[in-house]
């Protein structure tokens, strides 16, 4: 309870260890998993604030690292209007 949804920054975290290795949504060994990671991340952003799930500022923040950096490696459009 005292931090919150921590799956929203743990999830972020281990998109990042798969995006650097090469596996980005539906590409590679372990894409679909990305693609659930990402999945994950957008499902839980909250319409009106932006803020990724119900837990602190660092989640928040892991999450939209590595939504941006999946942004920068695949130009997925559907992220573009959650990052902004």
């Amino acid at each position: 309870d005292k931090y919150g949804q921590v799956a929203v920054g743990k999830t972020g975290l281990c998109l990042l260890a798969f995006l650097g290795a090469g596996h980005t949504p539906g590409v590679g060994e372990h894409g679909a998993v990305a693609a659930r990671a990402v999945d994950f991340l957008l499902s839980v952003q909250d319409d009106e604030s932006g803020h990724f799930g119900d837990g602190l500022a660092y989640s928040h923040g892991i999450a939209t690292y590595a939504l941006a950096e999946c942004f920068a490696l695949t130009r997925d459009e559907r992220l573009r209007a959650p990052l902004e």
